[in-house]
């Protein structure tokens, strides 16, 4: 599996979480936005 394939199912398997925690459409955002932000942080 490439790196970019990892990164995405990473991803969805937050949002999977996330949504299943009943979190509100603005506070799912907001986390996704950060665990983006620190992925690309740590890439750097």
């Amino acid at each position: 599996m490439s790196h970019s394939s990892q990164v995405v199912q990473k991803l969805w398997n937050y949002c999977n979480v996330l949504r299943d925690d009943g979190m509100s459409y603005g506070d799912y955002v907001e986390q996704l936005t950060y665990l983006l932000q620190h992925a690309f942080r740590r890439e750097m």
